[in-house]
């Protein structure tokens, strides 16, 4: 209910919204953001990621759908493949072809293959129960742990750890279906 509210302030363009979305859960974000990029990068560089992030709500929040997930899991997401990106960036290797010359190494083959196997992997997660994806995503995306999603989610530990283990299976027999992994 009251990430509902919220996503309509910030549909109507109310900047409060925002300035709350960021109290609420910016030292979320900044985790996420600090768990992937860590001390790769100056402290300014995960502030700006962190930034992104909720310039990213700002901007999409007519396309929001909580039906789909909640705020928090959206904001999650975000901040993890803007952190994913920015490491990107920031490991981006170069050749020397001449002195003053350099060239960004790219494999187009291989962009393409990762673009299918992360289709795949998605319509793999769009088949576990809700409960089931929620526990994956949040253990392997968002590296959280089974202690973590347990208290979230208000489920044992154990129960989380089980969760995990027969999504796990799942995955595996759909993606050994579809030629990814043996």
């Amino acid at each position: 209910m009251y990430e509902q509210r919220l996503l309509e302030q910030l549909k109507g363009r109310n900047e409060i919204a925002l300035e709350e979305a960021f109290s609420v859960y910016e030292a979320y974000i900044s985790a996420i953001v600090f768990r992937i990029i860590g001390s790769a990068m100056a402290r300014e560089d995960l502030q700006e990621v962190v930034n992104d992030t909720f310039y990213s709500l700002w901007i999409n929040a007519e396309r929001i759908d909580l039906d789909k997930g909640s705020l928090r899991a959206y904001l999650a997401a975000i901040a993890r493949n803007k952190a994913k990106n920015k490491l990107r960036e920031h490991k981006t290797q170069t050749l020397l072809i001449q002195e003053t010359d350099q060239v960004e190494v790219t494999d187009f083959c291989l962009g393409l293959e990762k673009e299918e196997r992360v289709k795949i992997l998605k319509d793999a997660l769009d088949m576990l129960k809700r409960d089931e994806r929620e526990i994956m995503i949040r253990y392997y995306f968002y590296y959280e742990s089974t202690e973590t999603i347990a208290g979230e989610m208000d489920l044992r530990r154990n129960t989380v750890k089980s969760k995990l283990m027969r999504a796990r299976k799942k995955l595996k027999i759909h993606l050994r279906e579809r030629g990814i992994c043996q």
